[in-house]
């Protein structure tokens, strides 16, 4: 779980090396960008931007019931 670019930044890039890479490392994995992809500042609070942080957790945990 983390952000792809766009925008490009360290973290970013660093998470869509790791995702290419343990596929084919023999690695199983599934994705879940957290990203925003929006223009809005990083730091903004927004009900919005809650909802999203809850449905990517709800994501992941019922991942990790699978």
């Amino acid at each position: 779980m983390g952000d792809l670019p766009p925008p490009e930044h360290g973290s970013a890039l660093a998470f869509q090396m790791l995702c290419r890479e343990l596929p084919r490392c023999g690695f199983s994995c599934r994705v879940v960008d957290i990203n925003r992809h929006r223009d809005s500042p990083q730091s903004r609070l927004s009900i919005r931007r809650s909802g999203d942080v809850l449905r990517v957790l709800g994501r992941f945990a019922a991942g990790l019931a699978r």
